[in-house]
């Protein structure tokens, strides 16, 4: 590893962008939610479930996401600027938020998904 000390910052534009992550971050309670149940009962059963489908396949896969960047990313990457980048990410921050706005849209769409096991 090239330094465990982030400054001085050895590549500016890559503090850039995390700093744009810090900037771009969001939580699913700034999503308004009060129509979507409304607006998904207007839909057929065919586009109800298309949308469930879709949810589903992003609720898992910002995980996947999370996984890979830890596994194969991380160990390679010896730029602290890059490792912030990437530890903000995979800290859950991005996708996980992401992630749980899918599974939050899927319950509260189809009342038969639980978020329960």
């Amino acid at each position: 590893m090239s330094s465990l000390a982030l400054f001085p910052v050895a590549r500016p534009d890559l503090y850039a962008l995390f700093e744009k992550q810090l900037a771009a971050f969001w939580h699913h309670h700034e999503v308004d939610m009060g129509q979507e149940r409304q607006d998904y009962l207007k839909l057929n059963d065919g586009q109800r479930r298309f949308i469930s489908h879709v949810l589903a396949f992003f609720a898992v896969a910002d995980q996947l996401v999370i996984e890979n960047l830890i596994e194969n990313f991380m160990s390679d990457v010896t730029d602290s600027s890059a490792r912030l980048c990437f530890a903000f990410q995979s800290g859950k921050a991005i996708c996980f938020i992401s992630a749980e706005t899918s599974a939050l849209l899927m319950v509260g769409n189809n009342r038969e998904v639980s978020l329960s096991r």
